[in-house]
C-alpha cells in the first residue's frame, strides 16, 4: 500500500468516525445525565440482547442457544452480535452495559465506513462524503422541518414540536 493510498484511507476512517459524532451525543448525554453514570443501555430491550449473549454459554453450547421463551427447547439459533456479547461478559467478564456501548460505537464507524465504500460505488469520490452526510443524517431534515414548522405556526419550540415529523415521537432515533 502506498503511502498516499494509506492516508487516504485512514483519512476515510477517521472522517467515518467525525460523521457519526451526532448519534454519538446520544451515548454522551446517556452518560453524563445519569446519576452514577449511565448504563450503557438505551432502549429496554437492549438488556435483553447482553441475556441472550449469556445464555449461549449458560443454556446453549457457546455458539448456538435455545429459544429464550422455550425452557426445554433445542440449541438451534446463532446470531453474531449476541454471541459477541456473551464472549464479552461471559468469557470476559466485561460491563454488558459498556460492552454494548462500546459494540455500537464501533459498529457505527464500520457501518459509516462501509456507507462511503457503497455510494463511491455509484458517485464520484470528491461528492462521495456530501452524499454519505445526507444519507446518514438524512432523518434529522424532520427535526430541522418540525423545528420550521413550529415557528412558522408559532408553538411553543418543543421536543414534542421538532420531533411531530419522526414517528413515534422519535423513539425509533429516526431522525
Amino acid at each position: 500500500m502506498s503511502t498516499g493510498r494509506g492516508r487516504k484511507e485512514l483519512l476515510d476512517w477517521v472522517i467515518s468516525g467525525v460523521i457519526v459524532l451526532p448519534f454519538l451525543w446520544l451515548y454522551a448525554a446517556h452518560f453524563l445525565s445519569s446519576k452514577g453514570g449511565g448504563t450503557g443501555f438505551l432502549d429496554y430491550d437492549m438488556a435483553y440482547y447482553s441475556a441472550i449473549g449469556r445464555s449461549i454459554f449458560t443454556r446453549g453450547n457457546g455458539i448456538l442457544y435455545p429459544n429464550p421463551y422455550d425452557c426445554y427447547g433445542p440449541v438451534i439459533y446463532f446470531q453474531w452480535f449476541p454471541w459477541l456479547l456473551g464472549v464479552g461478559t461471559v468469557l470476559f467478564h466485561l460491563d454488558p452495559g459498556y460492552l454494548f456501548a462500546a459494540l455500537g460505537i464501533i459498529a457505527a464507524i464500520v457501518l459509516a465506513r462501509v456507507t462511503l465504500a457503497l455510494v463511491r460505488t455509484r458517485v464520484p469520490v470528491e461528492h462521495s462524503w456530501t452524499v454519505v452526510a445526507l444519507a446518514m443524517w438524512g432523518g434529522g431534515l424532520l427535526v430541522a422541518g418540525g423545528f420550521t414548522r413550529a415557528i412558522i405556526h408559532h408553538q411553543v419550540v418543543s421536543v414534542g414540536a421538532i420531533s411531530q415529523f419522526d414517528l413515534h415521537n422519535g423513539l425509533w432515533f429516526l431522525n
